[in-house]
């Protein structure tokens, strides 16, 4: 029996647990996209970012909502 590998967010610096990539990473987007519709992602993305911007307060809000929103929103 293999085990399932969960590309999760490490906090406060919001790298993959997994890879190590910024997450969401480009198995996570893959998972959410295939679990959740285009709404319920970028619900369940907003929320994330607001932890985001918290634990990060240097990132500005373009990259914020690219890494969070933009991907969720498009695909």
């Amino acid at each position: 029996m293999t085990e399932e590998v969960m590309h999760v967010a490490e906090r406060p610096s919001w790298c993959c647990r997994q890879c190590h990539a910024p997450w969401p990473c480009v198995p996570a987007r893959a998972d959410l996209t295939t679990s959740l519709d285009r709404v319920g992602r970028v619900i369940y993305m907003s929320l994330h970012l607001v932890d985001a911007a918290k634990d990060q307060p240097l990132l500005g809000p373009e990259e914020l909502f690219d890494r969070f929103i933009g991907w969720a929103r498009a695909s």
